[in-house]
């Protein structure tokens, strides 16, 4: 089966979990990525509105993108609270095959 890549990072991160509790501070590491877009961007966006319309505007932006990493915190404390008992009904044997058969279709 051919997984997306959001799909293989979703499975990844469930093995990377396996045998320990999920932190926050580990998911937002592993999610990095997307913060060291979001972060610069949000300053870039921002910008534009403090040198057009004043610092007003420019805050409403930086509350926006604060709100979005908020957003993520929470979907992070969830999941780690939820992960004891996610991770005792996950199907491992099911996931490595899954990764397996894309790691096999990614090298042909």
């Amino acid at each position: 089966m051919k997984l997306t890549r959001r799909q293989r990072f979703q499975l990844r991160l469930y093995v990377h979990f396996r045998d320990r509790d999920m932190s926050i501070r580990e998911l937002f590491w592993l999610n990095r990525w997307i913060y060291f877009i979001l972060i610069p961007s949000a300053a870039l966006t921002a910008l534009v509105p403090f040198f057009v319309f004043g610092a007003v505007p420019a805050i409403m932006v930086l509350v926006w993108y604060t709100a979005l990493i908020v957003r993520d915190l929470g979907q992070f404390i969830r999941a780690r609270n939820v992960w004891p008992v996610h991770r005792e009904l996950l199907d491992w044997a099911g996931i490595d095959r899954l990764l397996r058969e894309d790691s096999a279709h990614i090298d042909k």
